[in-house]
């Protein structure tokens, strides 16, 4: 049985004829069960799943139809055991029933008993008890990523971080979860520690315990995680990857750790390294409802996100391009980026520099900023593609107005 911690804690006792998976949370073994299968949706899932489980004929179901199967097949169990045939040689009376003990196993009059006492019927699976009663479906997540097409600088910090600080500042339970093994540094990308300090807090609004979550020390504040996690002033939960100086994170503990904090936030945010083919980014990357692939105007991109996608048996319907710090002579029009990348659809960030650097001057993210183009951008990006209401209207309006009297001021001054 392939499902999340937290639909196995509200189950408490089924027992089914086959493999039971959810989805998305467990697709990397869509492709490796046999028999019948039962699949449970909790997520958005792609094409390629679907196809999958059409592949699989698998019969996707919801907890409580699992539940009702099982009490099916007890009932059927116990209809095949009794026969209900009379014996005519006796002289039995039409009023008198037949006692369920004397035709019934000995566990199936358990089952029997459990039912007529309203009790949670007791079936295994994997021998883990699940309670039948109280069920609601799993409300797993969403789990998006971003990776950068080269070996760095293209900004895929940068969008992840203002992509789960928008989140944030719509009231949406996000979390942001560093995974660059290479070079992590969403603390500082955040704002949340100086570059030269990173023990230290740099954030006075922000909210730190004193002995934070890091992602390799998760399970050490399992009992109290989210409280022991650093929040940005935006409201962001923060988890860095500092101080780590080994290697990659075992793929099991990879998928505990991104599952665990799907049942935790409505938003995992995770910012991967530049190399998509290690087996923690391929983890990752198979949780992700979303994936953001983050390029620049180069031949360089170009290749990596070619090769990515040759990798991944082509392009699916999760996969988001983001063309960052685009300029109109650049070498490529993000257009033509797009088009040999075999994207039909993109979303670009203008190159911003000013806007950023005023942002890192008031130890905001862009995002935050009033009138920053490619803080505009960010909104926008995020309005079409998390599946959350992002209001713009506003925030388009404020951003414009700000602009216009931060440009009047700035005239002023010279």
């Amino acid at each position: 049985m392939y499902i999340s911690k937290e639909l196995a804690e509200r189950l408490e006792g089924v027992q089914v004829d086959g493999t039971v998976i959810e989805l998305p949370a467990y697709r990397n073994k869509l492709n490796k069960v046999s028999g019948r299968v039962y699949v449970i949706i909790t997520g958005i899932i792609n094409m390629a799943d679907y196809e999958a489980i059409e592949a699989l004929q698998a019969i996707r179901t919801t907890p409580e139809e699992l539940v009702q199967n099982a009490r099916s097949q007890i009932t059927h169990k116990m209809d095949l055991v009794a026969g209900f045939e009379e014996d005519e040689e006796e002289d039995i009376e039409k009023e008198e029933t037949v006692s369920a003990a004397s035709v019934v196993p000995e566990e199936i009059v358990e089952e029997i008993e459990e039912t007529d006492a309203k009790k949670p019927e007791s079936v295994l699976i994997e021998n883990k008890k699940f309670s039948i009663n109280n069920l609601v479906t799993n409300k797993r997540g969403t789990v998006i990523c971003a990776f950068s097409s080269s070996a760095g600088g293209v900004g895929k910090t940068f969008l992840t971080t203002n992509l789960a600080c928008i989140g944030a500042l719509n009231d949406i339970n996000t979390v942001i979860v560093d995974m660059d093994f290479g070079g992590g540094n969403i603390d500082i990308a955040t704002g949340l520690v100086r570059p030269d300090k990173r023990e230290i807090i740099a954030d006075k609004k922000a909210k730190a315990p004193k002995n934070w979550v890091t992602v390799t020390s998760w399970r050490e504040h399992s009992r109290n995680l989210k409280n022991s996690i650093i929040r940005h002033h935006s409201g962001l939960h923060v988890i860095p990857l500092y101080p780590y100086a080994g290697e990659e994170m075992a793929t099991p503990e990879i998928e505990e750790f991104i599952n665990t904090l799907a049942e935790i936030f409505g938003l995992v945010v995770v910012d991967l390294g530049y190399n998509a083919f290690s087996d923690a980014a391929r983890m990752v990357l198979a949780l992700s409802d979303t994936v953001f692939i983050v390029a620049q105007q180069d031949d360089k991109s170009i290749g990596k996100i070619t090769q990515f996608l040759y990798q991944q048996d082509g392009y699916s319907d999760n996969m988001k391009l983001v063309i960052n710090r685009v300029n109109p002579m650049g070498f490529y029009k993000p257009r033509e980026v797009a088009g040999k990348c075999g994207f039909k659809q993109y979303d670009t960030v203008p190159n911003d520099e000013r806007g950023v650097s005023a942002a890192v001057k008031r130890h905001k993210m862009t995002a935050q900023l009033n009138g920053s183009a490619s803080g505009e951008a960010l909104w926008k990006i995020a309005s079409k593609h998390l599946p959350f209401d992002i209001e713009l209207s506003e925030t388009d309006t404020k951003e414009k107005k700000s602009f216009s009297l931060f440009k009047l001021f700035k005239r002023r001054d010279s």
